[in-house]
């Protein structure tokens, strides 16, 4: 669409331009040919250009020009809008991402701290974590602009993607789920102590590679 709206400027700009040429031979009064002399000594008139049509020709240059200007002034406004927008919702992309590695340190602190319990065999543990409480706003408005694709391979979209459907309650629900089984003897305490490791394991991947090197790589220069 850029690319189309650059063309049509160029074009009518071309025409503006031909149709000036145009204008300007035909304006010029040339120096009278020896033909248009009369055997009296009187020069003749010549043809002069009709001026209805150097009236036309007139308005319909200025009408280009109008409208090439009020296209090439819409298409800057637009871009330098755009570009604005984009400053500030990396501006607030930033913020999200503090604030989300913030949340994944406490989160890593409270699994660490679970895990400590059920290896001691110390079943007076609870695991309360809002994982909804993640922030996406910012990271779902980049993605609907289809800025992310032109950061980030696949690979790296698959990965922060897991992330996202993973910070949800169902997760909570699961590991509390499965801590009130451990404490009701219905799993074993090994058993207990890996659904948390794997979950530490899981936070500790996305809290020291895969935010930090998203982080960098769409908010880098």
């Amino acid at each position: 669409m850029k690319r189309f709206n650059i063309l049509l400027i160029f074009l009518l700009l071309f025409i503006f331009l031909f149709l000036g040429e145009v204008l300007a031979e035909t304006s010029v009064v040339a120096a009278p040919p020896d033909s248009m002399i009369s055997s009296q000594g009187i020069i003749q008139s010549p043809r002069s250009f009709n001026p209805f049509w150097q009236n036309f020709l007139s308005t319909f240059m200025g009408a280009i020009l109008g409208f090439i200007f009020s296209l090439a002034l819409f298409y800057i406004t637009r871009v330098v809008a755009q570009k604005s927008d984009i400053k500030i919702l990396k501006k607030n992309l930033n913020k999200e991402f503090e604030f989300n590695i913030y949340f994944l340190k406490n989160l890593l602190n409270n699994l660490n701290g679970v895990i400590e319990k059920i290896t001691a065999n110390n079943k007076n543990v609870w695991f309360v974590h809002q994982y909804e409480e993640y922030q996406r706003v910012f990271t779902q408005a980049y993605f609907q602009r289809g800025l992310l694709y032109d950061r980030l391979t696949p690979k790296e979209l698959s990965r922060w993607s897991l992330l996202l459907v993973h910070m949800v309650q169902g997760t909570v629900s699961y590991l509390m789920d499965q801590l009130e089984k451990w404490k009701a003897d219905e799993i074993t305490q090994q058993e207990a102590s890996d659904v948390f490791i794997y979950e530490r394991n899981c936070i500790s991947d996305y809290l020291n590679n895969v935010l930090p090197e998203i982080k960098e790589k769409i908010l880098g220069k």
